[in-house]
């Protein structure tokens, strides 16, 4: 299980994604009044100020895997066909949803449904190819079988709306006070996120509280764009991390 533990700062966009950026384009998530939520990391009903954040990961594909998560993040469930069953690496699936992990999002969980029996997934580790981590009680579908996968849908839409309420208070603090993010960490419904402020203003969680709320009020979207990376580079100081 790869789940991050509350004492692991883990940066924001963190730099195992960075290499992702081999491809020639990069998703941009950025905020305007009549755009959707399209994102894996982000929830429909969580409202962002506006500010806009590169996320460094490839579009549609990882090895041989297409990932459906970033077309449609209301899909919870789809058919595939296993590509690869190691019992050391994991298996890979020709097609998933299940989101691999990154920006300190922790990776999907959920299952695959296979001849009567099912895989409990609980992680996902990347690398040349998206390999899903089995529970290691379970049985482990074999290549070509055609499996079911499903995920746990509370803990990923519970993911999404955690990583939009860091992305508000990351883009108000940085607006705000023009410090970026030093690190963080994120679980399903609870987070956070490290600033180098030079001191505490005085008053400064009363005065943070309200600016979040503001913004939250104003009830921003999320709206995703597809750019190749020297147009995304080219809208200005978009990465608000110091790493």
């Amino acid at each position: 299980d790869r789940v991050r533990r509350a004492a692991e700062p883990v940066p924001v966009h963190d730099r195992d994604l960075r290499p992702e950026l081999r491809g020639d384009q990069c998703r941009l998530v950025s905020t305007g009044p009549a755009a959707q939520d399209r994102d894996p990391c982000h929830a429909a009903h969580s409202r962002v100020p506006a500010t806009r954040t590169l996320c460094l990961v490839r579009h549609d594909h990882h090895g041989r895997t297409h990932r459906l998560e970033l077309d449609d993040q209301t899909l919870r469930e789809w058919d595939c066909t296993v590509l690869a069953s190691d019992p050391e690496q994991g298996i890979v699936l020709d097609r998933s949803a299940f989101y691999p992990g990154g920006g300190g999002q922790p990776p999907d969980h959920g299952v695959l449904l296979w001849g009567g029996v099912q895989t409990r997934i609980v992680g996902v580790r990347p690398g040349d190819d998206l390999w899903l981590v089995p529970h290691q009680d379970d049985p482990r579908p074999t290549v070509g079988t055609a499996v079911r996968g499903a995920l746990d849908d509370e803990r990923r839409s519970l993911l999404m709306r955690t990583h939009s309420g860091l992305h508000v208070l990351c883009g108000v603090v940085f607006r705000d006070y023009g410090v970026p993010v030093t690190g963080g960490n994120m679980e399903p419904g609870e987070a956070r996120l490290d600033f180098d402020l030079p001191e505490v203003p005085q008053g400064f969680k009363e005065s943070l509280t309200e600016a979040l709320n503001a913004e939250v009020t104003a009830d921003r979207a999320i709206q995703v764009s597809v750019l190749p990376r020297e147009q995304a580079y080219n809208l200005g100081p978009i990465i608000r991390t110091a790493t």
